[in-house]
């Protein structure tokens, strides 16, 4: 279950460490950018409230899921063997997209009617 640590994204981009299975892992962050996306939308429109930190973290999840799912990397590759460098770069340019997307969601949202 080590894959599915909080800091699991964040170690395989740093240390090229890999996931067992990456698009399980893919497809558990998805569903929780998800669930934490739609949570939030839900109690913008019901309650006019919003909570800005859930609401940036889901597109980072989401977007690195996507990732995951399309190329199913970085895998583990076995003992003393670092995922391929463009696997790294590809999930951490998509976080930061989702970074992105989450900050420009935040501004919206609080500046909206």
């Amino acid at each position: 279950m080590k894959d599915l640590s909080p800091g699991a994204l964040v170690s395989a981009v740093t240390t090229g460490e890999g996931f067992g299975n990456p698009r399980l892992v893919a497809l558990a962050a998805m569903g929780l950018g998800l669930l934490l996306a739609a949570g939030n939308f839900v109690l913008i429109f019901v309650l006019n409230r919003y909570y800005p930190y859930l609401l940036g973290i889901a597109p980072i999840l989401l977007m690195g899921g996507l990732f995951m799912v399309a190329t199913g990397e970085p895998k583990s590759r076995g003992e003393g063997q670092t995922a391929p460098m463009w696997t790294r770069a590809g999930l951490a340019g998509s976080m930061v997209l989702g970074l992105g997307i989450g900050v420009a969601l935040v501004f919206l949202v609080h500046w909206g009617p």
